[in-house]
């Protein structure tokens, strides 16, 4: 008995394993349930034993890239509402994004993403809005205590506008790789396209050089 529900279970894995690479690489409405069972490894009748729908099959996928969403989240988390930690979680963000190897997973959740913002957006508008919830406010704490402490200058950049800014940097640098190297031809090396993404947004950001530096990683 407990062979036969780890087999289901495997199954069901395979199921999703393929519904994900199928809807990343045709989006919703060119991805088949049959091409994607036969993926699988197993019969339609048997995927749909498991979703009852292709609708069911494409939700199931969306909660599983949630948990993806829940790791990069920990990458960008700030440490502390300070300019220290908005520095931090700067460098943070963008080493992940310049030095990213993604895992099969990762890779099709980013494609399916950009699916997503060439096709409905829903997808793309519930990861956003969820990202939101769970990160604006810490950046919101963090840039006013470093406005505070004399370290952001200018004129005040909304925290919403920012926070999306510095995911949108994050996300295309991430993406460009994922043929397997970058289709941009930033000027090398890896270490000098993460020091001016972080400066990029840094600067932009309105947070001083001297801030900047004082916080950068040794």
């Amino acid at each position: 008995m407990k062979k036969q529900r780890l087999a289901s279970a495997d199954r069901r894995e395979s199921i999703l394993a393929a519904a994900t690479h199928a809807f990343a690489a045709e989006g919703f409405g060119g991805a088949r349930t049959q091409q994607i069972a036969r993926a699988a490894g197993v019969s339609e009748a048997l995927l749909f034993r498991h979703f009852p729908s292709k609708a069911a099959l494409y939700e199931a996928v969306h909660a599983r890239l949630i948990e993806l969403q829940d790791a990069n989240f920990e990458v960008m988390t700030l440490p502390a509402p300070t300019t220290e930690g908005l520095v931090r979680m700067l460098w943070s963000t963008f080493r992940a994004c310049v030095y990213a190897r993604p895992s099969a997973q990762a890779a099709a959740g980013q494609r399916l993403m950009l699916l997503s913002l060439a096709g409905d957006g829903e997808h793309a508008r519930l990861f956003h809005r969820r990202a939101f919830r769970l990160g604006l406010r810490a950046l919101e704490q963090a840039l006013a205590a470093a406005r505070e402490a004399g370290d952001l200058t200018g004129e005040p950049i909304s925290a919403r506008n920012a926070f999306a800014f510095i995911g949108h940097v994050g996300t295309l640098i991430a993406a460009a790789q994922l043929p397997g190297r970058s289709v941009v031809p930033y000027a090398p090396p890896k270490e000098r396209l993460l020091r001016e993404a972080v400066r990029f947004c840094g600067r932009g950001l309105g947070l001083s050089e001297a801030a900047l530096a004082r916080h950068a990683p040794r």
